[in-house]
């Protein structure tokens, strides 16, 4: 089995609202899956619904107390990664954990350091929506990021987090690159290839490059294809795409997985990844999916992770 780096899945905050492990569950991701591969490295995002929550960083709180629960449960096969020796050092299984949407920041700055000494390592600026930040690609408003949103990016350069602009509008990503030490688009495709508003300018793509980032390639239909299905063939358009613009070492994957409705065919969950690696394996070289299947993410965030 080869080696696997996903940026994203939303399998913490998802399992507790279905009542599941991480060992072992009925989602789309679970330890005992992710033990399956030589060696695996999930990031966790924890994202809760705005609608749902009378107190996001509280339930961020509880959430990332249950990982680490879940974690200490599993340490015969688990083990929670906070910086680059420990990425190095790590078992087969590790896990990252990220913010997805700075709305749980609940409009104090000072969560961003408390969160990152609870072990945050990544965070997405906004999800769909508004937030005190700035506008998610949903609003398709054009403003760009907030003067709050500016004062937290600075408040990542200086606690070490890496912004995430997935989710996040045009403008704002742009304001994100201009000020942030270390980007990503931890699960975003490219909308020259699918146009739906999540997806990524090639303008973005290459601001992205610019700043040595990340960019992780998500797995559901609707951002894959603007077709109802979506299949392999649809994964293999993006990062064709993605890589003649960004080159082949600012690529990744970032599934989704626990996070959409719906998934690509003959892919129900990350057991299926294979498909995905034997169909790339084949179109573009053995050495081409050792990259975005793991080492691109990997020596990324041996450097960038945690400092």
């Amino acid at each position: 089995m080869f080696k696997i780096f996903d940026a994203h899945c939303d399998t913490v905050t998802t399992a507790i609202s279905k009542g599941e492990k991480l060992r072992k569950n009925n989602l789309h991701n679970d330890i005992e899956r992710l033990a399956e591969f030589e060696k695996a490295v999930q990031v966790f995002a924890i994202w809760f619904d705005k609608e749902d929550c009378e107190n996001l960083y509280e339930s961020a709180e509880r959430a990332i107390d249950f990982f680490k629960k879940q974690a200490d449960e599993n340490r015969d096969i688990f083990n929670v990664i906070y910086n680059g020796e420990e990425l190095e050092k790590s078992r087969n299984v590790g896990g990252i954990l990220s913010i997805e949407g700075c709305e749980i920041l609940e409009g104090n700055k000072e969560n961003i350091s408390r969160l990152y000494e609870k072990g945050i390592r990544i965070m997405t600026i906004c999800w769909n929506y508004e937030n005190e930040l700035g506008y998610g690609a949903a609003t398709e408003i054009k403003k760009g990021l907030k003067k709050f949103g500016m004062e937290c990016v600075e408040e990542m350069n200086r606690c070490g987090i890496i912004a995430d602009i997935s989710h996040l509008n045009e403008q704002g990503a742009y304001d994100v690159c201009q000020r942030a030490e270390k980007v990503i688009a931890s699960h975003s495709n490219a909308k020259r290839v699918c146009g739906h508003l999540r997806n990524l300018t090639d303008e973005q793509i290459k601001m992205i490059k610019e700043k040595n980032g990340m960019i992780g390639i998500n797995l559901y239909p609707p951002f894959l294809s603007e077709d109802t299905k979506a299949g392999i063939y649809d994964i293999e358009k993006h990062i064709e795409h993605i890589s003649e613009i960004a080159g082949e070492n600012n690529i990744g994957f970032g599934c989704d997985f626990d996070g959409i409705d719906d998934v690509p065919e003959n892919i129900s969950s990350i057991s299926d990844i294979y498909k995905v690696r034997d169909a790339i394996e084949r179109d573009f070289g053995e050495k081409f999916a050792d990259k975005i299947f793991f080492d691109n993410f990997y020596e990324y965030m041996k450097i960038y992770i945690g400092g």
